[in-house]
């Protein structure tokens, strides 16, 4: 099948047109996660692992020598957030709000 197509300069062309059906993704290829991590020293048993899913294991009871379970945590330092700001006392708030409504 041929179909005129814009070039979106003015000019058109006769093309052949592919109308086939496709099951395409909008994702170019899926997204594959990597077991394989640079080597990093596990803090629970003290060896060396280049494997996530190896490094994991030390962190059960069962994978490490002190028999404790272990939390994983990343690098980011924890930010407490921001203490809410005292505007003032409730008895005064309460206060101004009786005077505009005029009690």
């Amino acid at each position: 099948m041929y179909e005129w197509i814009d070039c979106g300069d003015g000019r058109q062309v006769y093309r052949k047109v592919d109308r086939t059906e496709r099951a395409v993704s909008s994702l170019p290829r899926p997204m594959i996660i990597s077991d394989h991590i640079e080597t990093v020293q596990s803090m629970a048993d003290g060896n060396f692992y280049s494997s996530k899913s190896s490094l994991r294991k030390t962190y059960r009871p069962s994978g490490n020598p002190d028999g404790a379970s272990y939390v994983e945590l990343g690098n980011e330092k924890v930010i407490a957030p921001p203490a809410p700001k005292q505007v003032g006392s409730i008895k005064d708030s309460i206060m101004k709000a009786k005077q505009k409504v005029g009690l």
